[in-house]
């Protein structure tokens, strides 16, 4: 019985471009594989926010794999012959396919929401709304619409080799009564309306915003907000209190400096 780790992603810091490096063709010629530490480390390549950040301890989510692998081994049922660890890896594969519908309705709501956003940027833009992710965003654009004064980007790729990583941010708005800043949504099971904000997403957020203040030295405010996953309702929005402090981002510092004893294995990505 195995348990996959998913592999980090990278970026190249390109001539003062940010380009992602998520998958290289195999040696063999046979299909794709995801860059190793090793040719990460070669290519200098600067590994992402999300990836630095997976060395804090996420015990919520951590219970919620552990009651889905609980889950599939109290409903799938025994095949026969089947022994103990075949039957293992079925519940794990059975558990890993409730997350990956989750991930991929995230991925949904994430590319509808950036395809509004882009109609807004870009004149004559039209975005193609269509099926279930409508539903659930259309209280996002009622929000939107009184809420965001102006798009400046959607889904941009940032980092810079000084700073030592990179990663594709959702939204870079002016929000009214707030001002600049950088927004990122996140789907969630609400219930009772009672949201729930994790502290490491402003860490994230504190990431993005110096790597955009380092390119164009405008200071932008941390966003939150949440799209509920389970039925469509209102939209859960947080401004982190990371306006002019460096607290967050000192805290996501300190993770680079783990990630690199423990998962970077002595590379520093920082040049």
């Amino acid at each position: 019985m195995v348990i996959k780790v998913k592999a980090p992603r990278w970026y190249a810091w390109k001539n003062g471009v940010i380009e992602p490096c998520y998958e290289l063709p195999k040696k063999s010629g046979n299909g794709m594989k995801s860059y190793s530490l090793r040719e990460a480390r070669e290519l200098n390549l600067l590994p992402s926010v999300t990836s630095v950040l997976s060395v804090i301890d996420k015990p919520e989510l951590d219970n919620w794999r552990v009651s889905q692998a609980i889950h599939s081994a109290l409903t799938l049922p025994r095949l026969p012959d089947e022994g103990e660890d075949a039957f293992a890896d079925r519940v794990l594969a059975d558990a890993d396919a409730q997350a990956n519908k989750a991930a991929e309705f995230g991925t949904r709501i994430h590319d509808a929401i950036a395809e509004c956003m882009k109609a807004r940027m870009e004149p004559g833009y039209h975005a193609q709304m269509k099926g279930e992710e409508y539903n659930f965003i259309q209280p996002f654009i009622v929000w939107a619409d009184e809420n965001i004064e102006q798009v400046h980007a959607v889904e941009q790729c940032v980092g810079h080799p000084s700073i030592g990583v990179a990663g594709r941010m959702d939204l870079d708005c002016t929000l009214k009564n707030v001002g600049r800043c950088i927004v990122d949504f996140k789907t969630q099971q609400v219930k009772d309306g009672k949201a729930r904000f994790w502290d490491d997403w402003a860490l994230q957020l504190a990431a993005y915003s110096e790597l955009c203040f380092n390119s164009d030295r405008l200071p932008r405010h941390s966003v939150s907000i949440i799209i509920p996953s389970n039925e469509p309702g209102p939209v859960y929005p947080k401004v982190w209190n990371t306006y002019g402090s460096n607290y967050y981002l000192g805290l996501f510092d300190a993770a680079l400096e783990i990630w690199i004893y423990t998962k970077g294995n002595g590379y520093d990505p920082r040049h």
